[in-house]
C-alpha cells in the first residue's frame, strides 16, 4: 500500500509540475510576443517621420526658341545729274534656332523645400 501511495504521489507531483510549466509557457510566450511588438513599434515609429524623410529630385526641361528676321532694302544709285539712274533691291531672311537645357534640383527635408532652383 505504501508503494502505491508513493507512486501516486510521484504521479501527482509530476502532473502538477507539468501543469505549472504549461501555464508558465503561455504567459512567457505572451510576454515575449509583447516585447517583440513593442520593439517593432519603437523601430517603425519614426520610419516616415518628417525628420527621417528626404526626397531628392532632378527635373530637366528643354526650351526651344526660333527667331526669324526678314529685311528688304532698296538702294538707288546713279550719276549726280540723274542721267544714269539705277537701283538694287535686296531681300534677306535670317532664321535662328536654339535649344537650351534647364535642370532643376529639388531636395526636400522636414516638409520644406531647400535648394529648389533652376539652373
Amino acid at each position: 500500500m505504501k508503494r502505491a501511495q508513493a507512486t501516486l504521489e510521484y504521479i501527482l507531483l509530476i502532473s502538477f509540475s507539468a501543469a505549472a510549466i504549461i501555464a508558465m509557457l503561455v504567459y512567457m510566450s505572451r510576454g515575449f510576443q509583447g516585447s517583440i511588438r513593442g520593439s517593432a513599434e519603437q523601430i517603425g515609429s519614426g520610419q516616415y517621420a518628417p525628420g527621417n524623410t528626404s526626397i531628392a529630385n532632378i527635373e530637366t526641361k528643354y526650351e526651344k526658341s526660333v527667331i526669324v528676321s526678314t529685311s528688304d532694302s532698296t538702294t538707288t544709285y546713279g550719276s549726280e545729274d540723274g542721267l544714269i539712274p539705277g537701283h538694287t533691291d535686296t531681300a534677306s531672311v535670317n532664321k535662328e534656332e536654339s535649344t537650351v537645357m534647364i535642370t532643376r534640383d529639388t531636395d526636400e527635408r522636414l516638409g520644406a523645400f531647400h535648394n529648389d532652383t533652376w539652373r
